[in-house]
């Protein structure tokens, strides 16, 4: 524990952001150079500079230097000076910055007009150092450890410092363990009181503790905690709706998701409509490129940014590697063994950044006679046997507008269910394995490949059947273990009824349809009575609920406990009582169709719903933005690769 004797203080503290830390194995003076080079950069400029320094594009200039290591010069545009190419220091510097970087969020502090304020590097008190390297276990630095703070600010706040620079951190006498102990409880006790923000602690998982350490200054989140996956970097290679469900769940989660589409073209469901979003003061010279903004694309691609790259081309191909370099996550549904051939495989991407997560979304998978085939979810739904339980049929004659059901009626064709369920479970599914896939990289510090597909996720989906039956019977919308247990039509429209056990059934009979016998017929009065007599039963309730409108039947169910339902279309779903109260449904501001309606994130945290930070991106909105701040490219190659449609 150590109080930092030069410390230094800003005349706004909620207007800045802090990281510390301690390291035991870098050498005082690399760090101190290191801290003097980015001292004054803006947050954007400064991380490009740190990765040219590890690509060895450009150095840390030394002012004070004394030999050792790398002592030739490398630095001919600073003039006479020397420079390194201090790793070390440069990896800690930047887990400090990400750190205060999170703190500044964490502030809602403009994150673009960041600048680096002030860098204190201190040399830690010195041990007695030992005299030899214990056969290579101590590194030779290990005399020389510091402490360093960071502070981040916007441009125009002032941020002082106090003491001589170098200054050599005091040890403080540590408190003992009972003093410690009642410290800590006397804190949680006053951050419970306080809000409902916990700061992140040794037993929180390292995914989250390494890249959002916080100073205990910080102000209450929405909802309580930060985007669980702030700083996880999502290079998306996938197009329509599994993979595109997918990197949009982790987007939702705060992952910064780089959507790469083709140049001109995009995902091919930007051209699927209607229906479409139309868009408002289009530019002419972006008219070839979109006419309108289709629903379909709007709807499975929120909070990402888009970047068009011909990756075809070497030239686009070594973009695609600068960003996987700098990635957590790949995730792609190309037919298998396609990327690999340009150069994009996993074997490939291995090289480059051991600690991807790549993940692979295909029809049938990696291995097997049809690894090559292309997967569609309605050819799926055939294949894997969801079409077999579903059918199309008639029902008999009620007075609604559409007679048409899909419900699996047991003398009816087989008929696709009414959402892609196959993509869009796929797309769960691949969600779920790379957040596990980021948890065991924090054990192993290794990447992983992770192979996920659409015949064996639908196939999963029919396991609960596979189980207790050879081919899985029809039985529309009723269940096969349980009686009364489906859907029912009224007068007006169609109600679900399930009553599950004997009393639900009493109730039913008695309170609902005023026919108190059928609880004691022995035909009806036990479960396995009423799936024995099934039709019988059926029809006599259908008949009672076809004399009635079906709000009449809903006002019977209330408060009885007897499970019911109204069987809504999609304009009623989403004017539901419960779906307003909820916030279901979103109004986000979009750059060309203007102000649009969006299904929002479905799951809450502490009691708060991840917001839609970006409207789904208009094609290649992003591209300069992500080339420049985040790959540090020069206006002048930006367009030089435009001119030559790389991008």
């Amino acid at each position: 524990m150590v109080r930092y004797a030069a410390a230094a203080h800003a005349n706004n503290p909620e207007k800045t952001a802090r990281a510390r830390g301690e390291y035991l194995r870098t050498h005082f003076k690399n760090m101190r150079e290191v801290a003097a080079a980015l001292t004054g950069l803006k947050l954007t400029k400064a991380y490009t500079y740190i990765e040219n320094v590890k690509d060895h594009k450009q150095v840390i200039p030394f002012r004070r230097f004394s030999g050792g290591v790398g002592r030739a010069s490398q630095a001919k545009e600073f003039g006479a000076t020397q420079g390194r190419w201090p790793e070390k220091s440069l990896k800690f510097i930047l887990r400090l910055l990400k750190n205060a970087e999170s703190n500044a969020d964490a502030k809602n502090l403009e994150l673009d007009d960041l600048s680096i304020k002030n860098i204190v590097v201190q040399q830690a008190p010195k041990t007695r150092r030992r005299t030899y390297r214990a056969h290579g276990r101590i590194n030779p630095y290990q005399g020389h450890p510091c402490h360093v703070e960071i502070i981040l600010a916007a441009s125009d706040e002032e941020v002082e410092r106090n003491g001589d620079k170098d200054a050599v951190a005091k040890p403080v006498v540590a408190p003992n363990r009972r003093v410690l102990a009642r410290r800590r409880i006397e804190a949680g006790r006053a951050r419970l009181l306080a809000s409902n923000y916990a700061a992140p602690t040794r037993s929180v998982p390292l995914l989250l503790s390494r890249r959002l350490q916080r100073d205990t200054t910080l102000p209450a989140q929405p909802g309580g905690i930060p985007p669980p996956l702030k700083g996880i970097r999502v290079v998306d290679l996938t197009r329509v709706l599994a993979g595109p469900t997918a990197t949009m769940l982790l987007a939702d989660l705060g992952a910064d998701v780089i959507k790469i589409e083709e140049v001109k073209r995009g995902d091919d469901t930007r051209s699927w409509s209607p229906p479409s979003a139309p868009v408002l003061d289009l530019q002419p010279s972006n008219a070839a490129h979109l006419p309108a903004e289709s629903a379909y694309f709007l709807a499975a691609n929120r909070n990402k940014r888009s970047v068009t790259v011909n990756f075809k081309d070497p030239r686009g191909l070594e973009i695609v590697h600068d960003l996987v370099r700098k990635a957590d996550v790949l995730v792609e549904n190309f037919i298998a063994g396609k990327l690999a051939s340009m150069g994009l495989g996993w074997e490939d991407c291995k090289k480059i950044n051991e600690r991807l997560i790549y993940a692979s979304i295909t029809g049938y998978g990696q291995t097997g006679p049809y690894r090559q085939a292309a997967g569609y979810d309605v050819v799926i739904e055939g294949e894997a046997g969801l079409m077999h339980m579903y059918a199309s049929s008639i029902v008999p004659s009620v007075a609604i507008d559409s007679v048409h059901d899909s419900t699996g009626e047991p003398d009816g064709p087989p008929c696709k269910v009414g959402v892609a369920v196959t993509d869009i479970s796929t797309g769960l599914y691949a969600h779920g394995a790379i957040m596990a896939g980021l948890l065991s990289r924090q054990q192993t510090g290794k990447g992983m490949w992770i192979d996920c597909n659409l015949f064996e996720t639908q196939a999963s989906l029919c396991y609960f059947i596979s189980g207790h039956t050879d081919n899985g019977s029809r039985h529309g919308t009723s269940h096969p273990s349980i009686v009364p247990y489906q859907v029912f039509p009224c007068k007006d429209g169609f109600i679900m009824i399930g009553a599950g056990n004997e009393k639900q059934f009493a109730l039913l009979a008695d309170k609902v349809l005023g026919k108190p016998e059928l609880a004691t017929d022995i035909k009806f009065s036990t479960n396995g009575q009423r799936v024995k007599n099934r039709a019988e039963l059926v029809q006599i309730i259908t008949n009672a609920l076809m004399q009635e409108n079906r709000d009449h039947w809903l006002k019977k169910f209330q408060g009885l406990g007897v499970p019911h339902g109204p069987i809504n279309n999609i304009a009623q779903t989403f004017d539901h009582p419960q779906a307003k109260a909820r916030g279901v449904v979103v109004e986000v501001e979009h750059p060309r169709a203007g102000n649009i309606k969006m299904v929002a994130p479905p799951v809450h945290y502490n009691g708060k719903r991840m917001p839609v930070t970006r409207p789904p991106p208009y094609l290649s909105q992003h591209t300069e933005e992500v080339l420049s701040q985040d790959l540090g490219y020069s206006a002048e190659r930006i367009a030089e690769l435009r001119a030559q449609n790389i991008i």
